[in-house]
């Protein structure tokens, strides 16, 4: 069983930089209900959903919406 020990965080929504060649990452950011942001060229996804996944680091420096 895992447990997700992240506070849950409502409406605060992230922008993530993922390269081409992470095919996982984009994967895994799709099924978590990201949405490709073409004009900025960034994923977008629910805070929740990025600390789910690990990949804070990968959150835009600008990425708070």
């Amino acid at each position: 069983m895992v447990v997700d020990r992240a506070p849950w965080v409502a409406g605060i929504t992230v922008r993530l930089r993922v390269a081409r060649e992470e095919l996982d990452v984009r994967r895994a950011v799709k099924q978590a209900g990201g949405q490709w942001d073409a004009a900025a060229g960034l994923w977008r996804l629910p805070l929740g959903a990025v600390r789910r996944l690990g990949l804070a680091s990968q959150v835009a420096a600008d990425g708070g919406e």
